[in-house]
């Protein structure tokens, strides 16, 4: 099966969404499927290469509020990459310009279309991160539910890890069946390497430590501000504890400089970010006695996930799906404060027959988070999507599409595109050609082979113009 995977963030990047996604399509090409990823270019991404999958890097600028997230732009080779693979299905990974393209793309060329909800991003959680605390929060959540909806509403099918998301987003009216499909995790193309693991106790002079271990985004919304809290509680009855941060993020700096105010500077450790696969090579889970995490803000953390593949008790927030994960393994905290948070910590820390005996839960509950069953489930899904579609050629069913109607609705998709390859001519002062569109309908013949750039852009002004008036009128009729 050819599949097209639309994603507003992707390697290098590192969290839980992209570490999930990449199991998954790996798998996917394991089993035989192709894949294309379409996602914005960043920092580091022209250097990422995963074997026998397509990746296309569309331009992109940063977001002003979050700027380690790239808004990413139309592109010519979107479309001509797009008609070459001749994709059977579009996976939209999250809401986001990227996630946008390939709803209106499966709408197009009439595809079927599914789309992931990964995470509470209209919650105050993370709109604390635009800076959102008190006043405009409700207004904000009301706003951020309702674009959730519509957006989620474009696709054929919803698809969440949890089931407790799922009744929520039902709750929620979406309109669409929701699937619920675990994330899943697979490091059988990994080993450890006990020199590696050496080494990194060493550097962090971990050895003769009880270590409590996160590993995720460093951002506001993960809460590590309470963790950090509830050191001073937990030193008091071990002292050898010690709080392990793997991970990097826009958090980081603040959380160092509480570190320092708090005067627990030999006490917490920032390891910044640490690949996927070195944190397997270099077996940094054995380094931790328990796994923790303070967010409310979860769906289903891989990182949780792997930490119980390692056999880790969990100390967690309980929220949202942290509470389908967390049975006979560990904690959940309803309070989430630092002396609260400590107090299970302490309990796990001083109490090995504890440990082991959630130790050897979290290894148990992990076997059901199986990425060959997570890949076959969502194959399964878009083969039953896929049925229902009538193979025919391209501009036929642009034709038959719920977005083409008209000849007028074709001027406004065209006056559309071209305003996209307008703004992107104007962010990044590049040369694009303006009427690749026609040759994407198969009807190249009808225009020039060549045309001049100043003709290019009147003919483009022309037809944004035409398509904004058009537009104009059919809603000032309605």
């Amino acid at each position: 099966m050819k599949i097209a995977v639309f994603t507003d963030l992707f390697l290098p990047h590192v969290d839980g969404v992209t570490n999930s996604l990449v199991h998954l399509i790996t798998q996917y090409k394991r089993m035989g499927h192709d894949v294309l990823v379409i996602t914005p270019k960043t920092k580091g991404s022209n250097n990422i290469h995963l074997d026998g999958i397509e990746i296309l890097l569309l331009p992109s600028v940063p977001a002003i509020v979050y700027p380690e997230f790239m808004l990413g732009f139309f592109s010519s080779k979107l479309l001509f990459k797009l008609r070459k693979f001749s994709p059977e299905i579009v996976h939209v990974i999250a809401p986001g310009p990227v996630g946008s393209m390939g709803l209106f793309y499966a709408k197009l060329v009439n595809i079927k279309s599914v789309a992931t909800f990964h995470g509470y991003f209209m919650e105050p959680e993370y709109l604390r991160i635009i800076g959102i605390k008190n006043r405009g929060v409700k207004l904000a959540q009301k706003v951020l539910w309702r674009f959730t909806k519509t957006f989620y509403d474009r696709a054929d099918r919803v698809i969440t890890p949890s089931l407790f998301v799922k009744k929520d987003l039902e709750s929620h009216n979406f309109s669409r069946p929701i699937t619920a499909i675990k994330n899943a995790i697979d490091f059988s193309s990994v080993a450890s390497d006990q020199k590696l693991h050496d080494e990194f106790m060493k550097k962090y002079k971990l050895n003769n430590k009880k270590v409590i271990l996160y590993i995720g985004r460093v951002s506001i919304e993960k809460n590590i501000e309470t963790l950090i809290k509830s050191f001073p509680f937990i030193i008091k009855e071990v002292p050898e504890a010690h709080l392990l941060i793997v991970g990097n993020g826009p958090d980081k700096e603040r959380l160092i400089k509480l570190v320092s105010k708090l005067k627990l500077s030999s006490k917490v450790t920032f390891t910044g970010e640490i690949k996927n696969s070195d944190l397997v090579r270099k077996d940094v889970f054995s380094a931790g006695q328990v796994f923790a995490t303070a967010s409310h803000s979860e769906v289903q953390p891989v990182s949780i996930i792997e930490a119980m593949h390692f056999g880790l008790p969990i100390v967690a927030a309980k929220s949202r799906g942290l509470m389908e994960m967390i049975k006979d393994n560990g904690f959940l905290v309803s309070k989430v404060n630092g002396i609260e948070f400590s107090k299970p910590l302490i309990k796990l820390l001083k109490n090995e027959n504890l440990r082991k005996s959630f130790s050897k839960e979290s290894s148990e509950i992990a076997k059901e988070y199986s990425l060959e069953f997570s890949a076959q489930k969502h194959i399964k899904l878009y083969t039953n999507l896929y049925k229902n579609i009538e193979d025919v050629d391209f501009f036929r069913r642009v034709i038959k599409s719920r977005i083409i109607k008209t000849s007028k609705d074709l001027i406004f998709l065209a006056g559309i595109i071209h305003v996209s390859v307008l703004t992107y001519l104007f962010l990044t002062k590049e040369k694009l050609e303006y009427l690749n569109i026609f040759y994407i309908l198969d009807l190249e013949k009808l225009i020039p082979g060549e045309m001049p750039s100043l003709q290019s852009f009147m003919l483009s002004a022309i037809v944004v113009c035409v398509g904004f008036v058009y537009f104009f009128l059919r809603n000032k009729k309605r």
